[in-house]
């Protein structure tokens, strides 16, 4: 059973997640980060994306996030 406390640290690496704004791929982004990963969140939408990036921002003020706009 997959358990967010056995995900080993990320750091130094970049992670690249599609559909971040919402649901699993936001889920992903917020582990990911949480251990360290740069991540890079890939969004349809810019400001859903943005806003998701700024609540994941107030859990984890030290996390390394960055959203791209993908059509």
């Amino acid at each position: 059973m997959f358990k967010i406390e056995n995900t080993p640290r990320q750091d130094g690496k970049v992670a690249v997640v599609t559909g971040a704004n919402s649901g699993l791929g936001k889920e992903t982004t917020k582990v990911l980060a949480a251990k360290g990963a740069y991540v890079i969140m890939g969004c349809r939408n810019l400001a859903k994306g943005e806003s998701a990036m700024a609540e994941i921002l107030k859990e984890q003020p030290g996390a390394s996030i960055e959203v791209l706009e993908l059509n």
